[in-house]
């Protein structure tokens, strides 16, 4: 139910908008969102924005095209100079490729693809 009231002159135009609103169903304020469930498992609520390792592949893989009759080792400053985020990040995420088995480094300053990273490159279509 909806009570306006029109009787007050000096409240009359805050009655008008207020019945404009409830006709358009456009509300002066809106009620805020509940917050989060504080009984619900956070594991659930909680969802990855994005595959890291994949980005950093994304990365890798177009370097490794590019270097073609060249060795396979792929200098970090290579990497690091097309990478977008953090150096630190960087380095987080190029250690998770190296233990999912995807790359291999070499004396932390040249990186290989190993055979499972180039699936991986083919699975994620970051090659033809």
């Amino acid at each position: 139910k909806l009570f306006l009231d029109f009787s007050r002159e000096d409240q009359f135009e805050i009655a008008f908008d207020d019945l404009t609103r409830a006709i358009h169903n456009a509300p002066l304020f809106v009620k805020p969102a509940v917050a989060n469930n504080p009984f619900e498992p956070v594991a659930d609520t909680v969802k990855r924005s994005g595959d890291g390792v994949l980005e950093v592949m994304k990365v890798l893989i177009p370097v490794y095209e590019q270097m073609r009759g060249s060795p396979d080792h792929i200098p970090y400053t290579y990497v690091a100079e097309r990478w977008r985020g953090s150096r630190a990040m960087l380095d987080i995420l190029i250690d998770q490729a190296q233990s999912q088995g995807l790359i291999k480094t070499h004396l932390g300053n040249y990186m290989e693809i190993t055979m499972k990273g180039k699936m991986y490159a083919v699975e994620n279509k970051l090659v033809e």
